[in-house]
């Protein structure tokens, strides 16, 4: 962590102007001999979060102080005007540090939002899909979606993820290792992680920057369908009716490049040079493949074409209940609150009591499979084989919005 610090506090040489930051960060980026840091706006709040840690020691607290303005400075110019004035860092004259809301702000950009959101207020920017593919019979459909502040992903049928700046919608990269579709995603830019599974029956870890495989999982027998991770587990669920928990395991420190040594780690294997996923449990009950994965807190949710959803205690892997209603098999799931959300073959939306398995709600209006559903603590947003997605009321089952013609195919 000391060494963490150092390493921050050398990206930083005060100016005398707001432009002379912007200029001393954009060209010379921060680096370290293991590999880019990332940008400034990551290494902002990275810099913040850490210092929650109870292993600082307090003359870091000090360095802060002389730095504070600087580090607003540089958030301003780079994370934007606009997102930063939501909050402010202070330090107390204890070396403590104290957060600044702009609780009006917060409002009033929130309320403006909801509005957007039901009265169907959006604009549509149409991206290439495939920058990197000349010629048209060559080019696949994409199966999966993921972002995050920095980056876009897509899986394609193709065997590739592709990446794009989400400021800009720049065509970043194209990742290259799965030997058949990529079928499911997820990333987080702040832990420079991407993990992927695929048809090819394995999941692979990736690091983004570098753009190179750190870790392949195998275990699954068949399609790896969905997954998710939190914290240090991943959740993945395959055509193989299981779902298996995945933990990160301690591991040495780094003393080389991991790419190459650590590509083909499987879970049993230890090597230096990279974090290491192992196996924790696998997660059998299900009769039919098992289509969709959700993590909420410490309970997952698995969603089957044998028409049920498993709850499973994400530290034990043990069953929790089994909740069914729909007459068709389940191709997706999401919990929230105490609602467990479902999508189905049966072109219906249910929502579900956690505690109970009853059904509180059933949505209806799709004209094909629900084959994807997010939520938040206020609406349902679904995809369907139907070309549309509809937002939804999560405690009403209002149909709030439908966006239509946006897609030529499912």
């Amino acid at each position: 962590m000391q060494s963490q610090f150092d390493h921050y506090f050398s990206q930083l040489h005060p100016h005398s102007s707001e432009s002379m930051y912007r200029a001393d960060f954009t060209t010379n980026p921060c680096q370290s001999q293991d590999g880019p840091a990332g940008d400034l706006s990551r290494l902002y709040f990275e810099f913040f979060e850490a210092l929650q840690s109870p292993s600082i020691e307090p003359s870091y607290y000090g360095r802060l102080k002389q730095l504070e303005f600087l580090f607003s400075r540089i958030a301003r110019v780079e994370v934007g005007e606009t997102f930063y004035r939501a909050a402010t860092f202070t330090l107390n004259s204890n070396g403590s540090i104290r957060v600044h809301v702009n609780w009006h702000y917060l409002y009033v950009n929130r309320h403006l939002l909801e509005e957007n959101w039901r009265k169907g207020r959006y604009q549509t920017e149409i991206i290439d899909g495939a920058p990197d593919v000349s010629q048209p019979n060559q080019r696949e459909g994409h199966y999966c979606v993921y972002f995050d502040r920095f980056y876009l992903a897509a899986g394609s049928r193709d065997h590739t993820i592709r990446l794009w700046d989400m400021n800009t919608m720049q065509f970043k990269r194209s990742l290259r290792s799965h030997k058949a579709s990529v079928l499911c995603l997820q990333l987080d830019t702040k832990r420079n992680m991407l993990v992927s599974g695929s048809s090819d029956s394995t999941i692979k870890i990736w690091d983004i920057e570098k753009g190179e495989v750190v870790q392949t999982l195998r275990g699954h027998d068949e399609s790896v369908l969905g997954l998710q991770f939190e914290d240090k587990y991943i959740v993945s669920c395959s055509r193989d009716s299981t779902a298996r928990i995945w933990a990160l395991q301690d591991a040495p420190e780094s003393i080389g490049a991991p790419g190459e040594n650590c590509k083909n780690l499987g879970s049993s294997e230890s090597n230096v040079g990279c974090q290491r996923y192992g196996l924790l449990h696998v997660l059998r009950g299900h009769r039919a493949a098992v289509n969709s994965v959700h993590i909420k807190s410490m309970t997952i949710a698995t969603a089957s074409g044998d028409r049920t959803v498993r709850l499973w205690d994400l530290a034990t892997g043990a069953a929790i209940r089994t909740i069914g209603s729909h007459t068709r098999g389940i191709a997706c799931v999401n919990v929230t609150g105490n609602f467990v959300v479902t999508g189905s073959s049966d072109h219906i939306i249910k929502v579900f009591d956690i505690e109970t398995g009853e059904v509180l709600r059933t949505l209806r209006g799709h004209g094909g499979l629900v084959r994807t559903i997010q939520t938040d603590n206020t609406k349902i947003i679904s995809g369907s084989y139907d070309q549309s997605i509809r937002i939804w009321d999560l405690k009403s089952g209002e149909l709030l919005q439908e966006l239509m013609r946006c897609h030529d195919s499912k």
